[in-house]
């Protein structure tokens, strides 16, 4: 009984080994002093980098993705303000992650009179949404927020403050991006913690 017990504890350890052997941890910091070198090309010139925060400043759509492209296993997590809006219209703030085999969308949706959380998964090729979730949430306007997403294959959760939202699981590879539509927006202090082959 104890050579099977030592048997099997030994293929867990092998096991763990293994896996930190396989992907490599990385830490990056931005705190958007030097640019937007760890960022690819925004999708328009609203994306500028003011007072060491990245804003869109507009209500025109925008959307920067991370140069990374070979992400597995990650957490995300940053500064976000909602700034004032420039007409009264229905607007977001949107986060994409791939996944490989698909895409999850993260919208945090504002209207004059309220907010909520819109997530959603879309497999490659498909236009309908699955895994749905819809959370109402209180997002204060003018005044940063601390932002938290942990990504892999046991669980995909978001954080705002105190408050935790649980979306599903998200295993695979990808990028991700950042972007708004109608609803300008600043961001600072990112930091992602990531696992790649």
């Amino acid at each position: 009984m104890k050579r099977k017990r030592v048997i099997q504890l030994s293929s867990i350890a092998i096991f763990f080994i293994s896996t930190l052997l396989s992907a490599e941890e990385i830490t990056l910091s931005d705190n958007f002093e030097s640019g937007m070198d760890k960022w690819d090309k925004p999708s328009s010139s609203a994306v500028k980098i003011i007072d060491e925060e990245l804003t869109n400043k507009t209500k025109y759509a925008v959307e920067v993705a991370f140069k990374e492209k070979d992400i597995e296993e990650f957490i995300l997590s940053f500064r976000l303000k909602l700034l004032k809006k420039t007409s009264n219209e229905n607007g977001h703030f949107a986060i994409r992650i791939n996944r490989g085999i698909g895409k999850w969308a993260l919208y945090l949706t504002t209207s004059s009179d309220k907010a909520k959380i819109m997530s959603m998964f879309y497999e490659n090729g498909e236009k309908k949404a699955l895994n749905r979730k819809t959370f109402a949430i209180s997002m204060p306007v003018d005044k940063f927020m601390d932002i938290k997403i942990i990504c892999n294959n046991d669980e995909y959760k978001l954080t705002i403050g105190k408050e935790i939202f649980l979306l599903g699981t998200a295993p695979g590879k990808g990028g991700f991006s950042l972007g708004s539509y109608r609803q300008p927006f600043a961001i600072d202090d990112l930091k992602i913690v990531y696992a790649k082959p």
